[in-house]
């Protein structure tokens, strides 16, 4: 009887291993993700938008901070150029704000209640929280663009904005996920009154033209 239990007792060890692994993988892993993988997000459009605030809100991204307006002898608009130095002290200040951001808000836990593993709809919600740790790997991408658009006789409107890419891979114990947050804002704009300048400078350092630039939208 001994020697039967004693022989039992390896497959009884493998079937649960296998059913343990066959629950993790169907149930625990995609779950898991899903749950890691809105947080990441949540966490990461809460900073960027907290990152944006805290940079700009001190006025550093006014037209006039960013584009130098020059104009000829008749006080007609003859260029734009466009302040580098500003724009990449905006773009260094941001992108550290984010990278440190979402670094140190990620590490913590995210719970899920165990009831939530089954597909039972009736169970969501219930039983005690199991805690995952999310550690962050995020990588930040801060640039500007900028617009031209045509508003009526002899008027353009110049929008500059700023676009945030944001990925963060995250690893969960078992699981590796990542989410990504794309967002735009406008940030500074102004009306072009009078006959387009001839060069400009581009907020990308692309110079030509500003007719390559404009957008007709007028009806």
């Amino acid at each position: 009887m001994f020697r039967k239990r004693r022989r039992i007792f390896p497959f009884f060890i493998f079937f649960l291993v296998t059913a343990v692994l066959v629950f993790s993988a169907s149930f625990v892993r995609p779950l898991v993700m899903s749950v890691a993988n809105t947080h990441l997000k949540n966490t990461a459009v809460r900073i960027i938008n907290t990152a944006v605030l805290k940079n700009l809100s001190d006025g550093s991204a006014d037209y006039s901070d960013i584009v130098t307006v020059s104009k000829d002898a008749n006080e007609r608009v003859s260029a734009l150029s466009v302040n580098f130095s500003q724009v990449n002290k905006i773009k260094a200040g941001l992108t550290l704000d984010i990278l440190n951001g979402i670094t140190k808000s990620d590490r913590a836990d995210i719970a899920i209640p165990l009831g939530n593993f089954f597909s039972n709809e009736f169970m969501w919600g219930t039983g005690p929280k199991i805690p995952f740790k999310i550690m962050p790997n995020p990588t930040v991408d801060v640039n500007f663009r900028d617009d031209f658009t045509s508003a009526g006789v002899n008027q353009t409107v110049h929008k500059i904005y700023l676009d945030v890419d944001a990925n963060v891979s995250a690893a969960v114990p078992a699981v590796k996920t990542g989410a990504r947050v794309k967002t735009s804002f406008l940030i500074a704009q102004t009306v072009i009154v009078g006959e387009v300048p001839e060069t400009y400078t581009g907020i990308n350092e692309i110079p030509g033209s500003i007719e390559d630039y404009i957008l007709d939208v007028t009806p």
